[in-house]
C-alpha cells in the first residue's frame, strides 16, 4: 500500500519500482539538499535525474526542515505535496548521564565527508588547545575523509587528544562520557546526531546552517557559528 524512500538510492530504485507496481502510495522522504550534501562534480547531473523522479513518481514529499522544504517547492515540487515533517527523537531518562567534568569530552557524530566540516574542528583544537587544557574529542563514524583526517591530526599532534572510534552501535553511551556536541557542518537538514545530543544534555557547538539555525537558538540552548569558522 506504502513505499517510504529515505535516501538517493531508494529514491532512484525505491520510487520507480513502487511506481511500475502500481504503489498507490509513494513518499519521498527528503533530508538534505542533496545537491549540498552529497559531492559534487560527476554526481550532479545524477542528482537532477533525482530530483525530476521524485517529481514524476512521489505522491507526497516529506522534509525534515524549512529550508528543504523550500528548495523541494523551488526544484519544481508541487507545493501541496510537500509536507514538513521534523525529525524528532525519543528523550532518554536522566540515569542514563554518567558525566564527570575531567577531562573535557568533546563528540563529533557523523560520516567523515568533506561537507560535515571535520577539518575546520580540528583546526579549532588546535588554535585553542593551551586554552582548553586537557581534553579528548571523539569522533564517531567513518567515510572517505577519514585518512585525511588522521593526517590533520598528525599534522596538529594531536595524536594524544583526539580519538577516531569508527562506526559504532553504542553512540548513545559514548556521548554519555561527553560534555560537548560539536557539528561543524557546511550544510545539514535536521540532524538526528544533534537532537540526540541535546536530549543527552549535552552542550552544543554547531554551524548555524539548516535545521541547526531554526531549531537550536544561540545563546540559549547551542553556540552557533558561521560554518566555516
Amino acid at each position: 500500500d506504502v513505499v517510504d524512500a529515505h535516501n538517493p538510492q531508494s529514491l532512484l530504485w525505491g520510487l520507480a519500482a513502487a511506481a511500475r507496481a502500481g504503489v498507490p502510495n509513494r513518499i519521498a522522504t527528503l533530508h538534505s539538499v542533496f545537491e549540498q550534501s552529497e559531492r559534487p562534480g560527476l554526481r550532479q547531473p545524477f542528482y537532477r535525474v533525482l530530483s525530476w523522479l521524485v517529481r514524476r513518481t512521489a505522491t507526497e514529499v516529506v522534509t525534515v526542515s524549512e529550508g528543504i522544504r523550500d528548495h523541494a517547492i523551488a526544484s519544481g515540487i508541487d507545493a501541496r505535496k510537500v509536507h514538513l515533517l521534523y525529525n524528532g527523537v525519543e528523550t532518554p531518562p536522566v540515569t542514563a548521564l554518567r558525566r564527570t567534568d575531567q577531562p573535557l569530552r568533546i563528540a563529533v557524530v557523523g560520516r567523515m565527508v568533506a561537507v560535515k566540516g571535520h577539518a575546520v574542528l580540528l583546526q579549532a583544537l588546535n588554535a585553542r588547545r593551551a586554552e582548553l587544557g586537557p581534553f579528548q574529542c571523539i569522533f564517531i563514524g567513518d567515510g572517505e575523509e577519514r585518512a585525511k583526517l588522521e593526517a590533520l591530526v598528525e599534522h596538529y599532534r594531536l595524536g594524544d587528544a583526539v580519538r577516531f572510534l569508527g562506526y559504532r552501535t553504542d553512540v548513545n553511551e559514548q556521548l554519555c562520557r561527553c560534555q560537548i556536541f560539536c557539528m561543524p557542518s557546511f550544510t545539514e537538514g535536521l540532524p538526528y546526531a544533534a537532537l540526540e545530543a541535546a536530549a543527552l544534555r549535552l552542550a552544543i557547538v554547531a554551524s548555524r546552517v539548516g535545521g541547526l539555525a531554526q531549531h537550536f537558538e544561540h545563546g540559549v540552548n547551542a553556540r552557533l557559528v558561521p560554518a566555516g569558522d
